[in-house]
């Protein structure tokens, strides 16, 4: 939970059983939803419950909730992105990942791994 934006403020548990559930780290999928929906604000976000810019080209998936769309972002990465027998698969890293995600954008991969760094840096900070 401390590592959630305002808007995002009570995904903790849907973020944990999305790991728990699909294997896929919670500090990845959070990451990933604070940079597609520029924490929890986009328009996206808040019109379509859509957190990791799901969809495309004006067919945008929409969520009945926030944590629909978490199941959802981690099932998807499980079953493709992180599988190695899915054609989706390229390496068990942002890079990898980002490369059917979102067309292997640079500016994608760093702010994914910003994000990552400064919430296992939340996440382990010993108060």
């Amino acid at each position: 939970e401390r590592c959630l934006s305002d808007a995002m403020v009570g995904l903790g548990d849907a973020f944990a059983q999305a790991e728990q559930e699909y294997g896929v780290n919670a500090l990845f999928l959070i990451s990933i939803c604070e940079f597609e929906s520029a924490n929890g604000t986009s328009n996206l976000a808040q019109s379509q419950n859509n957190l990791a810019g799901l969809g495309g080209s004006g067919n945008w998936a929409s969520f009945s909730s926030f944590e629909e769309c978490v199941d959802y972002l981690a099932e998807l990465l499980s079953n493709y992105y992180l599988n190695p027998e899915s054609s989706f698969f390229h390496g068990y890293t942002t890079q990898g990942v980002c490369q059917t995600y979102c067309g292997g954008s640079q500016h994608w991969i760093d702010s994914v791994d910003r994000y990552l760094q400064e919430n296992f840096d939340q996440a382990t900070k010993v108060e």
